[in-house]
């Protein structure tokens, strides 16, 4: 079997690097570890941290990585390096997982991120599947400089909103896997490029048989854990919902199987939702018809015509055609009703207290709607009530009802590609012993030529104990900013909302005289044109006459001379 090891730009064969031991880690939802150590002299002695670091087996990438620590240390008479080096999932530690900034409810253009997250939920506050959210942390990762590609992914559950704040992608990653118990994490290196990495359910895991009578196999070692079976799941689900300062307690129940007759070695989770937060608007407003051909109509609305002992309404007319005046109030969206702002117009005759005939047109500008007097009121939703996961209760009794095995198998001249990421079974000639158990860690021995596999629940996603399932929600935190994926703020709590609000505006247009009077203590002057020839106009003309003895000239109001 050829072994080769590329560093940087240089390829080297691993007994050509004067080698003391060379091991390699394969980990399930952690970071792989290659580990060679090598003498001073060694070509390889002098390699560089994060330098990119791949193992290759018979033409075949089975590691890819980089240096992530050097030691220096002295053996009697020989001085030793020993380098490790880690693959992308260290990576994925190193980068703090942050989601795109909303603003007035749109994803800022220019890209700003923040690390208060909300695992489990999309952009507009609905659910997102555990797939989803796991493509969300690789993809940005990936973005951020980590070193791999995504593979295959098929873990469709559903996934409660867990709020979070400055949490590496890493960390965010075993959150959201810890509600699919039994799946498996693992780099697939053969792969054009950069690793893939993979996250699949046990159930489709590819599987791997083993002949403990086979010459290759040591030692193996295989245990029964029944205290792992679980009897049944229960979920107790709670959302405290707000209307107002008033409190509403929900309470739903999700448990698997239905019929619960034996309550020993069930799981019990209380998980906590996040209510709805609503608000009570109330609008009191005051509307009066619009009569614009009553005079009692426009004494209210004009002052000059209250004044008035009578007048007579000539004309009038409208720009709109809503019945109401809104005289008090706000009219809004929310109502359910038209709003617009209206201009009534009308043409006026009458005498003033001098007795001349008057003509006047007024303008009136108000805010007109459909609506009447009355009180509204409507609820206006501050914070989306979470919803609970559906079946849940199943999907983790399904996991957890199986009698589980715990152990460990060796075995000569084989390399560890074959079995990571990969249920086996054992069997000892025509024995069972072990039955598609996923493996969960595999150490190659590459001077040896022996692994070690160890199978089981999984130690990153699946509890070792009874005590630990009962766990698996205490690390969640609860989200309230649901809302805040649609609006990009928070919506505060409001009493009377804006909108069209009461106005009235007066306008006077035109004023005109029939007949104008001037009057005094002396006397008085009235113009009438009621007196004027029809079609004629009275104004000023110049006349001669003779003004003390001299013929001048004069200009006086008159309509146009005519033969006597």
């Amino acid at each position: 079997m050829t072994t080769l090891l590329k560093i940087s730009n240089n390829t080297y064969e691993i007994k050509s690097i004067n080698a003391i031991s060379c091991s390699l880690k394969r980990k399930n939802l952690s970071a792989d570890e290659l580990t060679i150590e090598v003498l001073e002299n060694s070509p390889i002695a002098q390699s560089v941290y994060d330098s990119k670091i791949e193992l290759w087996q018979n033409n075949r990438r089975t590691f890819a990585g980089r240096i992530s620590k050097i030691l220096n240390s002295n053996m009697h008479d020989k001085q030793s390096v020993k380098i490790i080096a880690k693959n992308a999932f260290n990576e994925l530690s190193q980068i703090i997982f942050q989601q795109p900034i909303n603003y007035n409810g749109v994803i800022d253009t220019t890209q700003r991120y923040r690390s208060k997250v909300i695992l489990g939920a999309t952009s507009n506050g609905t659910k997102k599947s555990i797939e989803n959210t796991a493509k969300e942390i690789l993809t940005y990762a990936i973005s951020k400089g980590a070193d791999f590609q995504i593979g295959k992914i098929d873990i469709d559950n559903d996934l409660l909103f867990d709020e979070c704040i400055d949490i590496t992608c890493a960390d965010a990653l075993c959150k959201i896997l810890r509600w699919a118990p039994g799946c498996a994490v693992f780099f697939d290196y053969s792969v054009n490029g950069s690793p893939a990495i993979n996250i699949q359910k046990r159930s489709s895991l590819k599987d791997v048989e083993i002949d403990t009578t086979a010459g290759n196999v040591k030692q193996y070692s295989a245990n029964r854990r029944d205290d792992l079976v679980i009897n049944a799941v229960e979920i107790k689900y709670e959302r405290t919902n707000k209307i107002d300062n008033n409190t509403y307690l929900d309470y739903l129940e999700d448990v698997y199987p239905e019929k619960l007759t034996d309550a020993r070695k069930t799981i019990v989770m209380n998980v906590e939702l996040a209510g709805s937060k609503t608000t009570s608007q109330t609008n009191v407003i005051t509307t009066e018809p619009i009569r614009p051909d009553l005079k009692s109509w426009w004494k209210k609305h004009v002052s000059l015509l209250a004044d008035l002992d009578d007048f007579e309404i000539i004309q009038t007319s409208r720009n709109g055609n809503l019945p109401n005046e809104l005289t008090e109030g706000s009219i809004t969206e929310k109502m359910n009703c038209s709003v617009e702002t209206d201009s009534i117009t009308g043409e006026f005759s009458y005498r003033d207290e001098n007795d001349s005939e008057v003509r006047k047109t007024i303008s009136i500008k108000m805010v007109t709607t459909s609506a009447s007097t009355g009180t509204y009121n409507w609820h206006s939703l501050k914070e989306y009530a979470e919803q609970p996961l559906a079946n849940l209760a199943k999907t983790i009794y399904q996991a957890t009802s199986m009698l589980q095995f715990e152990g460990n198998i060796e075995i000569l001249n084989t390399n560890a590609d074959l079995y990571f990421g990969k249920n086996i079974s054992i069997n000892s000639k025509t024995k069972n012993i072990v039955d598609k158990m996923p493996v969960y860690f595999v150490e190659e021995n590459l001077f040896t030529k022996t692994i070690n596999i160890k199978f089981g629940p999984p130690k990153h996603l699946y509890p070792d104990d009874i005590s630990e399932l009962f766990r698996i929600n205490r690390s969640r935190t609860i989200s309230t900013l649901s809302v805040d994926f649609d609006t990009g703020i928070i919506r505060p709590s409001t009493i009377v909302v804006g909108g069209k609000t009461a106005s009235t505006q007066n306008q006077d247009i035109s004023t005109n005289y029939s007949r104008f009077v001037i009057s005094s203590d002396m006397g008085k002057i009235d113009i009438n044109s009621n007196d004027v020839p029809n079609g004629d106009t009275a104004k000023l003309n110049e006349v001669l006459v003779c003004y003390n003895g001299a013929l001048c000239s004069a200009k006086i109001i008159s309509t146009t001379p005519e033969l006597v």
